[in-house]
């Protein structure tokens, strides 16, 4: 994970290699079996370091990834199923694109109609990146777009820095 930490100039192929890295390198283990508690949330540096975190921890630390690399990328905190989850929002060539940053899209995506999306059944609850967090405008026809989200006070929703 280390050599796509750097800056680059945003292109599909940063997102698809930033994504296929995470999805290969970082492995699935629930928080219940590694932090003994139900949720924990781990910084980026701690799930590369690790090699392991939940959805939430792979989605952050795609997220950051992404941002690091020139991308507009947002935690998703929401559900899909019935249970709570995470993923990504990731905004590439004007369009917003919800992916899963636990299913590895491949080393090569054609064109940006080819990026496997999360389906209907993810519902966003909050969307989130290090300065603020914002709530999807439902049912929007573009519930990524924090520009269309009321956004929210980060310590309104985690207490003071």
């Amino acid at each position: 994970l280390n050599e796509i930490a750097t800056e680059s100039e945003p292109s599909l192929d940063v997102l698809v290699q930033t994504w296929h890295a995470v999805a290969r390198h970082i492995g699935y283990k629930h928080d219940a079996v590694t932090a003994q508690k139900s949720e924990s949330w781990h910084s980026p540096a701690n799930t590369a370091e690790r090699g392991f975190g939940d959805c939430d921890d792979f989605a952050i630390l795609l997220a950051n990834l992404l941002r690091a690399r020139g991308i507009t990328a947002y935690l998703v905190i929401g559900e899909t199923n019935g249970s709570g989850h995470a993923w990504c929002a990731v905004n590439f060539g004007g369009r917003w694109f919800a992916i899963e940053p636990q299913q590895d899209p491949g080393e090569q995506i054609s064109g940006l109609d080819a990026i496997p999306l999360v389906d209907a059944s993810y519902k966003p609850w909050l969307l989130v990146d290090r300065h603020a967090s914002f709530l999807p405008d439902l049912p929007s026809n573009n519930v990524y777009d924090p520009a269309t989200a009321k956004k929210v006070d980060s310590e309104q929703l985690f207490g003071p820095r």
